[in-house]
């Protein structure tokens, strides 16, 4: 099984897929201006990542922010301008 953690914040994304809890793949790269463009990076790179990977091979997606995360969602990131 594999997963997928995200680090995201004001100056970098950094995204690993894990196997058997070893860092097998990682990409980071310089968060973009905008809430739109954060998305569309972030869904960019989980794509990139599992790459050949079939979906139900994939345990599970994590993600740090700097903010407070409620029911899945961001309320908060200072950081992070529209």
């Amino acid at each position: 099984m594999y997963k997928i953690a995200i680090d995201f914040g004001g100056t970098k994304i950094a995204i690993a897929l894990f196997k058997n809890n070893y860092i097998i793949k990682k990409l980071i790269r310089k968060t973009p201006k905008g809430k739109n463009k954060i998305i569309t990076q972030i869904k960019n790179d989980i794509d990139l990542i599992k790459e050949n990977i079939p979906k139900n091979k994939i345990k599970g997606i994590a993600l740090g922010a700097p903010s407070a995360i409620e029911n899945d969602i961001i309320i908060n990131a200072p950081n992070i301008k529209n």
